[in-house]
Protein backbone atom coordinates (compact mmCIF):
# COMPACT_ATOMS: atom_id res chain seq x y z
CA UNK A 1 0.00 0.00 0.00
CA UNK A 2 1.19 3.82 -0.95
CA UNK A 3 0.45 7.18 -0.32
CA UNK A 4 0.96 9.88 -2.21
CA UNK A 5 2.20 13.16 0.10
CA UNK A 6 0.56 16.44 -1.49
CA UNK A 7 3.05 18.37 0.56
CA UNK A 8 5.83 17.18 -1.96
CA UNK A 9 5.33 16.00 -5.28
CA UNK A 10 6.08 13.01 -6.01
CA UNK A 11 6.90 11.61 -2.52
CA UNK A 12 5.17 8.37 -1.40
CA UNK A 13 5.27 6.87 1.86
CA UNK A 14 5.08 3.02 1.03
CA UNK A 15 3.81 0.64 3.77
CA UNK A 16 5.95 -2.59 3.93
CA UNK A 17 4.42 -6.04 5.06
CA UNK A 18 6.31 -6.96 8.16
CA UNK A 19 6.78 -10.55 9.47
CA UNK A 20 6.73 -11.02 13.36
CA UNK A 21 7.12 -13.85 15.27
CA UNK A 22 8.95 -14.79 18.53
CA UNK A 23 12.27 -14.41 16.62
CA UNK A 24 11.85 -11.17 15.35
CA UNK A 25 10.47 -10.09 12.54
CA UNK A 26 11.22 -10.12 8.54
CA UNK A 27 10.52 -7.59 6.04
CA UNK A 28 11.75 -7.02 2.42
CA UNK A 29 13.58 -3.50 2.46
CA UNK A 30 13.25 -3.44 -1.57
CA UNK A 31 10.95 -4.73 -3.52
CA UNK A 32 10.30 -3.84 -7.50
CA UNK A 33 6.97 -5.10 -7.85
CA UNK A 34 5.82 -3.35 -4.78
CA UNK A 35 7.47 0.09 -6.36
CA UNK A 36 5.58 -0.72 -9.70
CA UNK A 37 2.36 -0.69 -8.42
CA UNK A 38 3.05 2.59 -6.73
CA UNK A 39 3.87 4.20 -9.92
CA UNK A 40 7.41 4.39 -9.15
CA UNK A 41 10.09 3.34 -11.71
CA UNK A 42 13.35 3.08 -9.73
CA UNK A 43 16.21 0.56 -10.68
CA UNK A 44 18.67 0.51 -8.14
CA UNK A 45 22.00 1.49 -8.42
CA UNK A 46 23.79 1.73 -4.59
CA UNK A 47 22.68 1.15 -1.48
CA UNK A 48 24.03 2.32 1.94
CA UNK A 49 23.32 1.86 5.25
CA UNK A 50 23.62 4.49 8.24
CA UNK A 51 23.84 3.27 12.29
CA UNK A 52 22.73 6.29 14.18
CA UNK A 53 22.25 6.77 18.59
CA UNK A 54 19.61 8.68 19.86
CA UNK A 55 19.36 12.49 19.35
CA UNK A 56 21.21 12.34 15.83
CA UNK A 57 20.33 14.85 13.19
CA UNK A 58 21.79 14.28 9.70
CA UNK A 59 20.92 16.45 6.66
CA UNK A 60 19.81 18.18 5.14
CA UNK A 61 21.35 16.09 1.70
CA UNK A 62 20.32 15.75 -1.76
CA UNK A 63 23.01 15.10 -5.13
CA UNK A 64 22.81 18.14 -7.46
CA UNK A 65 22.94 17.48 -11.14
CA UNK A 66 23.57 16.40 -13.84
CA UNK A 67 23.62 13.57 -11.79
CA UNK A 68 20.79 13.74 -9.49
CA UNK A 69 19.76 10.88 -7.42
CA UNK A 70 16.40 9.60 -6.13
CA UNK A 71 16.42 7.71 -3.03
CA UNK A 72 14.60 5.02 -1.46
CA UNK A 73 14.67 4.55 2.29
CA UNK A 74 13.35 2.44 5.25
CA UNK A 75 13.96 2.40 8.74
CA UNK A 76 15.28 -1.54 9.61
CA UNK A 77 15.63 -0.75 13.54
CA UNK A 78 14.75 2.07 15.88
CA UNK A 79 12.47 5.13 15.46
CA UNK A 80 13.60 8.10 13.03
CA UNK A 81 11.60 11.26 11.65
CA UNK A 82 12.78 11.86 8.18
CA UNK A 83 12.19 15.48 7.41
CA UNK A 84 12.09 16.45 3.86
CA UNK A 85 12.14 19.83 1.73
CA UNK A 86 11.57 20.69 -2.10
CA UNK A 87 14.48 21.96 -4.03
CA UNK A 88 13.11 21.87 -7.62
CA UNK A 89 12.77 25.87 -8.47
CA UNK A 90 10.24 24.35 -10.90
CA UNK A 91 7.97 22.20 -8.65
CA UNK A 92 5.06 23.69 -7.48
CA UNK A 93 5.60 22.96 -4.06
CA UNK A 94 9.44 24.32 -4.22
CA UNK A 95 10.14 25.74 -0.74
CA UNK A 96 7.30 22.88 1.10
CA UNK A 97 8.63 20.61 4.04
CA UNK A 98 7.64 17.12 5.13
CA UNK A 99 7.84 15.27 8.37
CA UNK A 100 7.65 11.46 8.11
CA UNK A 101 7.88 9.46 11.35
CA UNK A 102 9.84 5.96 9.79
CA UNK A 103 9.91 2.78 11.10
CA UNK A 104 10.31 -0.80 10.05
CA UNK A 105 7.09 -0.94 8.56
CA UNK A 106 7.22 2.52 6.73
CA UNK A 107 9.29 3.09 3.39
CA UNK A 108 9.57 6.61 1.56
CA UNK A 109 10.22 7.14 -2.48
CA UNK A 110 12.14 11.01 -2.46
CA UNK A 111 12.43 11.76 -5.82
CA UNK A 112 15.58 13.70 -6.87
CA UNK A 113 15.64 17.50 -5.92
CA UNK A 114 14.24 16.81 -2.99
CA UNK A 115 16.62 17.68 -0.10
CA UNK A 116 16.80 14.69 3.27
CA UNK A 117 17.31 14.36 6.61
CA UNK A 118 16.41 12.47 9.57
CA UNK A 119 16.53 12.70 13.31
CA UNK A 120 16.67 9.82 16.14
CA UNK A 121 13.89 9.54 18.60
CA UNK A 122 14.29 6.29 19.15
CA UNK A 123 17.87 4.72 19.09
CA UNK A 124 20.27 3.11 18.15
CA UNK A 125 18.14 3.52 14.39
CA UNK A 126 19.73 1.77 11.28
CA UNK A 127 18.49 3.41 7.96
CA UNK A 128 19.06 1.63 4.75
CA UNK A 129 18.88 3.72 1.10
CA UNK A 130 18.80 3.20 -2.57
CA UNK A 131 19.27 5.15 -5.06
CA UNK A 132 18.84 5.50 -8.51
CA UNK A 133 22.57 7.24 -9.30
CA UNK A 134 25.89 5.93 -7.90
CA UNK A 135 27.40 9.02 -5.25
CA UNK A 136 28.95 11.69 -6.50
CA UNK A 137 31.35 13.26 -4.06
CA UNK A 138 31.28 16.76 -6.18
CA UNK A 139 27.72 16.61 -6.57
CA UNK A 140 27.08 15.91 -2.55
CA UNK A 141 24.94 18.91 -1.41
CA UNK A 142 22.86 19.99 1.51
CA UNK A 143 21.26 22.97 3.28
CA UNK A 144 21.81 23.90 6.99
CA UNK A 145 18.99 22.00 8.97
CA UNK A 146 18.42 24.73 11.35
CA UNK A 147 18.24 27.32 8.78
CA UNK A 148 14.91 26.50 7.54
CA UNK A 149 12.26 27.03 10.27
CA UNK A 150 10.18 23.92 10.34
CA UNK A 151 13.13 21.83 10.92
CA UNK A 152 14.77 24.36 13.50
CA UNK A 153 11.03 24.34 15.36
CA UNK A 154 11.05 20.38 15.58
CA UNK A 155 14.59 19.86 16.18
CA UNK A 156 16.61 22.39 17.57
CA UNK A 157 15.47 22.11 21.34
CA UNK A 158 17.00 19.06 21.57
CA UNK A 159 20.79 19.88 20.69
CA UNK A 160 21.00 16.57 18.46
CA UNK A 161 23.98 15.60 17.90
CA UNK A 162 25.23 16.73 13.93
CA UNK A 163 28.23 16.37 11.81
CA UNK A 164 31.04 18.82 11.30
CA UNK A 165 29.66 18.70 7.76
CA UNK A 166 26.10 19.08 8.15
CA UNK A 167 26.99 22.26 10.53
CA UNK A 168 28.81 23.92 7.39
CA UNK A 169 26.08 23.79 4.95
CA UNK A 170 24.81 27.07 3.41
CA UNK A 171 21.68 28.50 4.98
CA UNK A 172 18.26 28.20 3.47
CA UNK A 173 18.28 31.85 2.74
CA UNK A 174 21.47 31.95 0.78
CA UNK A 175 20.55 28.56 -1.19
CA UNK A 176 20.65 28.78 -5.00
CA UNK A 177 19.01 25.60 -5.79
CA UNK A 178 20.66 23.91 -8.93
CA UNK A 179 17.38 22.15 -10.19
CA UNK A 180 16.30 24.69 -12.19
CA UNK A 181 14.35 23.53 -15.04
CA UNK A 182 15.79 20.16 -14.82
CA UNK A 183 13.91 17.06 -15.51
CA UNK A 184 15.71 13.78 -15.93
Amino acid sequence: MYENKQEINGVKIITSAVNYDKRGWLKKPFNPSTLKSAGIDFVCRESFASYSQSNVLRGVHFQAPPKPSAKIVTCLAGKVTDFLIDVRTYSTTYGNTLFVDLNPGITIYIPFGVGHGFYVDQGPAILVYFTDSPYDAALDSGIHWESIYDFRNAFAMHSPITSDRDKSMIDWNQFVSPFVGVHV
